[in-house]
């Protein structure tokens, strides 16, 4: 009997403990949880409609896009607790984080050999939102002070207790906020595959929340650890689920719960969520085809973030198909060309100079009266289509760029007015 109730005691433990890590990594599960104890059919929805979902997207989703870049403007709303403060340095911080988890800017060189041909280039951009709803310049960030431990019940969305989302249908809305035993959640598109309805969120509570922790190095003892979770939580936002399909109770080895699967075919079969980077994990053993260990190297586990480092190509395209189906209003588009018209428009371009070409090191812009106090977006990229200079301005006569940090090269300088292209101009640069 002594032994019996010791061997139920290590089993309860061991459930407890895995489950409250899970929730220190993503609240995910704690919101899920949430969600099922509010609405008790959650679970139901999810054995009823996973299968359906899942074939629904097969045979809607798009092929791989590879010459557009979507850039999503970020809208940052701060609940601040004992003086914890970020500016906007630290928040571009954070961001490029995400923009490298996005755009294959991590090192990659650790993905083991089953899965290194299957490394995805999202090509999704985010930025942070510098005009508001009005167009008028961001100056200073939303914030307001609040003595909130929150949990992953959306309460920091609400003005009585937090922030109420600012135009969640033009804006990714981003909360910071002091978090309990999680470092961050996010909700998926409404009618996103592989969820069940009753994780689909109205507009006002869409968005992703993050504990200061994961954003400013002085909050955090472990940093490091978490820096990447807004990767992970950008991912759930888009539409993807944990790798392991979010069988986070299950014991580990019992393979009869291989079928939690995340919905995506290039991620392998996973039964519970990755600690570490661990080259013998392999919790589900696959009945057809090869035998791949788990992922952990995937941004949708729980690994050490060290060694998460890509999404694979099936998951990018349903980031994508999610993203201009589902949350068609919030992004826009930048096309990237390998050859570029030396003239884009015959008028635009004589209402607008750009001088020297060649140029050393200051490029000039001069602008016509009709652009005078027009606000203008301006952006450099390189014949590889990446971006290396970005900048929205209220147009003078004149603008002077600074180019001397770029490489000697050729480059494309674009300009835009009220969301259409409306300058390209080839520009040769001849470094410093």
């Amino acid at each position: 009997m002594y032994k019996l109730a010791s061997i139920v005691l290590i089993i309860f433990n061991l459930l407890l403990t895995h489950y409250c890590v899970a929730q220190t990594a993503c609240g995910q599960s704690q919101y899920m949880d949430h969600l099922k104890q509010t609405q008790p059919e959650t679970y139901y929805h999810f054995i009823e409609n996973y299968k359906r979902l899942s074939t629904e997207f097969r045979l809607k989703k798009k092929g791989t896009i590879t010459d557009t870049i979507y850039r999503i403007p970020v809208f940052f709303n701060i609940l601040s607790r004992n003086n914890r403060t970020v500016n906007f340095t630290k928040l571009d911080t954070m961001l490029a984080v995400l923009n490298r988890g996005f755009n294959r800017g991590d090192d990659t060189s650790i993905v083991r050999e089953p899965f290194a041909d299957n490394i995805a280039n999202v090509r999704i951009e985010f930025y942070r939102a510098l005009l508001d709803i009005n167009g008028d310049t961001i100056k200073r960030l939303r914030a307001k002070n609040s003595f909130y431990y929150y949990e992953a019940d959306d309460k920091m969305k609400y003005d009585d207790i937090g922030l109420s989302a600012y135009h969640p249908e033009k804006y990714l809305n981003i909360w910071v906020c002091n978090l309990t035993k999680l470092w961050g959640y996010a909700t998926p598109p409404v009618y996103a595959a592989h969820w069940p309805e009753s994780y689909y969120k109205p507009l006002h509570l869409q968005g992703i929340v993050l504990d200061f922790t994961t954003i400013v190095t002085e909050y955090s003892n472990n940093f490091e650890e978490r820096r990447k979770t807004i990767i992970h939580e950008a991912g759930h936002y888009l539409g993807l689920r944990h790798t392991w399909g979010d069988g986070h109770l299950v014991i580990a080895g019992d393979s009869s719960e291989c079928w939690r699967d995340d919905g995506i075919k290039d991620t392998p079969y996973t039964i519970t969520p990755s600690r570490k980077c661990d080259d013998s994990k392999n919790t589900c053993i696959e009945k057809e085809g090869p035998d791949y260990p788990d992922q952990y190297e995937n941004y949708m586990d729980y690994t050490n973030q060290t060694c998460a480092v890509m999404f694979t190509n099936e998951q990018k395209d349903l980031m994508l198909y999610n993203l201009t189906n589902l949350r068609s209003t919030i992004y826009d588009t930048a096309y990237r060309y390998t050859e570029i018209p030396e003239e884009y428009s015959p008028h635009y371009q004589t209402e607008i100079k750009a001088y020297p070409n060649p140029v050393k090191e200051d490029l000039h812009l001069e602008f016509s009266n009709i652009y005078l106090n027009r606000t203008v977006g301006l952006e450099i990229y390189s014949t590889q289509g990446k971006s290396v200079y970005h900048e929205v301005i209220v147009a003078n006569f004149r603008k002077v760029i600074s180019l001397n940090s770029l490489s000697a090269g050729v480059y494309y300088l674009e300009i835009s007015a009220d969301n259409n292209l409306i300058f390209r101009r080839k520009i040769v640069v001849l470094g410093p």
